[in-house]
């Protein structure tokens, strides 16, 4: 299968210096000292649309919306999601709202299927009264209300927080602290990996997961958002088309196929965003290099400011057979045994924020 590289999973350019991350790791053969608990998969969740317009779990935050780009759970526990169009069934339709009950104040951010606008809604379902929303306007005539969240998306919140200049999303209500601390990136891990189990316990395979794609809310909380690639189930790749190279797993690249544990590992580079707070994977390396370094067996090196135990769940999620990676539902449980350590895996002193300003756009 022929790759199509992606040229724009990044539109950000940023210019540093001429230090960089170093990237080269051999694989850990060794087993890295982590426990990951197993679990059963547990019986698929209806989704209301009063959940999808919330979020009902910490970090995922799911968008009512058309159903080209988000697979949609309908029906009782029984069924499951189905990537294919339906037409807006009764139940459906009562949850539409008339335009003139929407006001855009001003568009906040634009991408590939269409731009997004800050609006006040009055009195909308569930919710009476003036309420803050997100408008998704895509292509066609369709506009979606999904929650409004003040930082805008993760990538740039981090990199606000060390004072880069940072345009992707515009204008964010909220700026970060000037200074993140290493329990705050944590909390940042924990909710991802929160979102995703609960994507996961739904059998959807979210396949474009990247800082790029998570938005902070209220309280600094991530949450999981642009499901446009998202497909149900194990998932085979047979068209070609553009891919976010440095973010897909060894077995999508190489052979078209996605699971739930090819998540696990674009998770394993979400982390790597956050904990060099907003840095560039694999820097120095183009996308069409990523498959000759995966498969002489590499991987990124830990940045000198993580512990081992840290880097560790990272290489975990890395593994080159899907099968040995872990779940995110032990994930979450090891990320969260961390935090309650308190112990300290990111060492500020030794962060050299030089190195992660140097980010080409390789796709």
């Amino acid at each position: 299968m022929e790759l199509e590289f992606e040229n724009s999973t990044d539109s950000r350019p940023m210019h540093g210096t001429d230090n960089v991350a170093p990237v080269y790791e051999e694989p850990n053969k060794e087993a890295t000292g982590h426990s990951y608990p197993s679990h059963t998969a547990q019986q698929a969740q209806v989704i209301t649309p009063r959940q999808l317009w919330s979020g009902t779990r910490a970090g995922c935050l799911m968008e009512s919306m058309d159903q080209h780009e988000m697979p949609t759970v309908s029906g009782d526990t029984g069924d499951r999601v189905s990537s294919e169009y339906q037409t807006l069934d009764r139940a459906t339709m009562e949850w539409q709202v008339a335009p003139s009950k929407v006001s855009i104040i001003k568009v906040i951010g634009k991408g590939a299927f269409g731009q997004v606008a800050k609006a006040i809604a009055v009195d909308i379902r569930g919710m009476p009264g003036e309420s803050v929303v997100a408008v998704k306007m895509l292509k066609d005539p369709l506009m979606v209300l999904i929650e409004y969240v003040p930082y805008g998306d993760l990538l740039g919140f981090l990199r606000r927080s060390r004072g880069l200049n940072d345009t992707y999303y515009n204008d964010p209500d909220v700026k970060p602290q000037t200074t993140l601390t290493s329990q705050q990136l944590m909390k940042f891990a924990w909710e991802i990996a929160d979102g995703m189990s609960f994507l996961a316990s739904n059998n959807i395979i979210h396949r474009d997961l990247a800082a790029r794609n998570v938005l902070v809310g209220d309280n600094e909380t991530c949450k999981v958002t642009d499901f446009g690639m998202a497909r149900e189930n194990d998932y085979e790749r047979k068209a070609e088309g553009r891919l976010p190279i440095k973010w897909t797993a060894y077995e999508a690249l190489l052979y078209g196929h996605y699971t739930t544990k090819s998540d696990v590992w674009s998770y394993g580079i979400v982390l790597y965003e956050i904990f060099t707070v907003g840095g560039r994977p694999y820097p120095q390396i183009t996308g069409r290099e990523i498959v000759a370094f995966l498969r002489d067996g590499k991987r990124m090196a830990r940045p000198k400011h993580l512990d081992d135990e840290l880097y560790h769940i990272m290489q975990d999620c890395w593994q080159a057979n899907p099968l040995d990676r872990p779940t995110f539902e032990a994930l979450k449980e090891v990320i969260e045994h961390m935090q309650d350590a308190r112990k300290e895996h990111f060492n500020w002193e030794q962060y050299d924020g030089h190195v992660y300003q140097f980010i080409e756009i390789y796709c």
